[in-house]
């Protein structure tokens, strides 16, 4: 028998890229990654203008980041499935100035949609609530 994927069943795989956030900001991700891996709810940002509709039936199985702070320091993330820590990393060279030092959260999982947006809008949404 052969069994045919549909796209909400197809592992992908997504990536969040943006400016570094201020250090008070790494609870805000340390919300924002509870919903999506412990409760499996994706955060709806406060205002949406992506035309891609958010990702309802997901599953997280991989996660991958790593935060760099205005301060100059960067937290690492990882996570599989519902398990993640944030933890300190080691100070990032910045003797290359050709490439903005920038954070990056990449998702692996199934139902994450076919395109970023959402979940860039999702992730900003957070960083920008109070």
């Amino acid at each position: 028998m052969i069994s045919i994927l549909t796209y909400n069943q197809a592992i992908s795989t997504t990536a969040i890229v943006r400016p570094p956030i201020p250090a008070d900001k790494v609870d805000c991700v340390d919300a924002w990654l509870r919903s999506v891996l412990w409760d499996t709810t994706f955060p709806a940002p406060a205002k949406s203008v992506s035309s891609e509709p958010h990702p309802v039936d997901f599953e997280i199985h991989r996660l991958k980041g790593i935060l760099i702070l205005n301060d100059g320091s960067s937290r690492i993330i990882q996570a599989v499935r519902d398990v993640f820590e944030i933890r300190d990393a080691e100070p990032i060279s910045t003797e290359d100035k050709s490439k903005p030092l920038q954070c990056k959260i990449v998702l692996i999982g199934r139902g994450l949609g076919s395109s970023v947006e959402p979940w860039q809008e999702s992730f900003e949404s957070c960083l920008a609530a109070k």
